[in-house]
């Protein structure tokens, strides 16, 4: 059996609660790499052979690091944070339907 960080279990069981984890083919936390997130990113996306990603975050810091690992951010606005530089958010989601519509 594999053994997951805390974070990671917590992911895991958020996507199975939701229904949602047969959208994703992976996902790495920073208790399994221990490094920066733009370099996590940068490594899933490595792993599972992607060219083309966007990265949907509710804070400066993963809009930040969306920008550092050069992929779009995409800003969940009904989440904790704000962005500071507006310029680098792509689009934005009021609410998770609205995610539904930004990547049809």
């Amino acid at each position: 059996m594999k053994k997951y960080s805390r974070s990671a279990n917590s992911v895991i069981g958020s996507l199975q609660a939701s229904g949602f984890g047969k959208f994703f083919s992976g996902f790495l936390c920073w208790g399994d790499t221990g490094v920066q997130k733009s370099i996590t990113i940068r490594l899933l996306m490595e792993k599972h052979g992607c060219t083309s990603a966007a990265y949907v975050g509710d804070t400066n810091g993963d809009c930040k690091a969306s920008f550092k690992a050069g992929i779009p951010f995409v800003h969940a606005a009904y989440g904790f944070g704000s962005i500071f530089d507006e310029s680098l958010i792509v689009a934005l989601a009021d609410d998770f339907e609205q995610l539904t519509e930004i990547f049809a």
